[in-house]
């Protein structure tokens, strides 16, 4: 009985030795540093991710607290051994929750990388292993430039005089087959004459005053003719009106010995009207001064009486 108890005993010793030996380790590392801010490793990012020099850009990193106690301090982020921006303070409690900052950035071309620290704590910081992180190594280039747009393609006159387009597909245009008739005769519809307008007498005075002129022979145009068209490369043509001119030369119809005579006698008739009129001048003349110098002649008798 008391061997059963004696090693009932011996085995929960050993077993609390066994958990000692585990746990004492984790308890004394976890609480091995009172004050302890700490960046975490692989929180860098960058926002946008792609990005080219000359171009803003924002950086992040993330700051926890790892001490039994609270801690302040200022974090700064770093493009090699020059700070980007000024430090950013932070404040954080005991077994608080981790909090993110950030700085805007512009970089310059080369190849670099950027750190995130933790500085200047109060209390101090016990623990100055955990206080960096670094980015992986970065090229930073300028933006390419965009290739231009490439052009419009032009259609091409031939195709597009071969070629007509219906519901979407192009289909070539049909080719016009030779006519194996007879070539098409157009005639033409001649025009209608005007109606002959009868010749007026001419009147006395006209008569008198007037010499007689010959008549002007009308000459009447043929109408225009039209040549036969066949057709031309498989196509045919409309017919084109042609003007055909008369080569013979119009003939002066003579004159007749009726006509010579009427206008002989028209020349005289001026000839006889145009003294009969000087004579009635020259008489009405005589008569006018045949007046005044008897009225003269009437005024001396007067005055002398």
């Amino acid at each position: 009985m008391k061997h059963t108890r004696f090693l009932f005993i011996y085995r929960v010793a050993i077993l609390s030795a066994m958990v000692g030996m585990f746990c004492m380790p984790l308890h004394s590392s976890a609480a091995a540093f009172k004050y302890d801010a700490s960046v975490q490793t692989g929180s860098i990012t960058f926002s946008p991710a792609q990005f080219y020099a000359g171009e803003p850009v924002r950086i992040y990193g993330v700051v926890g607290n790892q001490g039994t106690e609270d801690i302040q301090g200022y974090i700064a982020f770093y493009q090699g051994p020059t700070m980007i921006g000024d430090p950013q303070p932070f404040s954080m409690k005991k077994f608080g929750a981790p909090e993110e900052f950030w700085v805007d950035w512009t970089p310059d071309v080369g190849t670099y990388n950027v750190a995130v620290r933790v500085i200047m704590t109060t209390p101090v910081d016990e623990n100055t292993a955990n206080n960096t992180a670094v980015s992986s190594l970065m090229t930073i280039t300028n933006r390419p430039t965009p290739p231009p747009p490439a052009p419009a393609p032009t259609p091409s006159p031939t195709s597009s005089a071969q070629s007509s387009t219906t519901g979407g597909a192009t289909k070539p245009s049909p080719v016009p087959t030779p006519s194996t008739g007879s070539p098409i005769v157009s005639t033409p519809t001649p025009s209608p004459s005007p109606a002959p307008v009868p010749a007026q007498k001419p009147g006395l005075f006209a008569r008198i005053f007037h010499t007689s002129q010959p008549q002007q022979e009308v000459k009447n145009e043929e109408p225009a003719k039209t040549e036969t068209i066949a057709e031309k490369d498989g196509t045919t043509l409309a017919p084109e009106p042609v003007k055909t001119e008369d080569p013979t030369p119009p003939v002066k119809k003579p004159e007749t010995k009726k006509e010579s005579q009427s206008g002989k006698g028209m020349t005289v008739g001026k000839a006889i009207g145009g003294g009969l009129v000087i004579a009635g001048l020259f008489l009405l003349g005589a008569l006018y001064f045949t007046k005044k110098s008897k009225e003269a002649a009437d005024d001396d008798t007067n005055i002398f009486s």
